[in-house]
């Protein structure tokens, strides 16, 4: 059993490579816990990171305001970036709240 769970973090180690973080790699470098221990600790700490992130982009996109002494292209290049991030996390936004938001 111990060699299986050897053989699972090693391939938890390789799926994240050289882009793991500072606590991701804490995370997988401790040896006294199991494989499926790792996992879940990875899954807490991934989702409450993407909670946060879909919550400041959806603040992010609350206080956009279009300046009208500025170029509206940069506004609507902006506007698309934001959603686009959203729509990055499997999150969507309804069309009319986007059309509201836009203006």
């Amino acid at each position: 059993m111990i060699e299986k769970s050897t053989k699972a973090k090693s391939d938890i180690v390789l799926a994240f490579g050289p882009s793991a973080t500072a606590k991701t790699s804490e995370i997988i470098g401790d040896d006294s816990k199991t494989a499926r221990e790792v996992w879940d600790e990875l899954a807490h700490s991934h989702t409450t990171t993407t909670t946060q992130a879909v919550i400041n982009l959806r603040r992010e996109l609350d206080s956009l305001i279009f300046d009208e002494k500025k170029d509206f292209a940069a506004h609507v290049n902006k506007f698309v970036a934001i959603c686009d991030k959203i729509s990055s996390y499997d999150e969507e936004i309804d069309a009319r709240d986007k059309s509201s938001k836009l203006i």
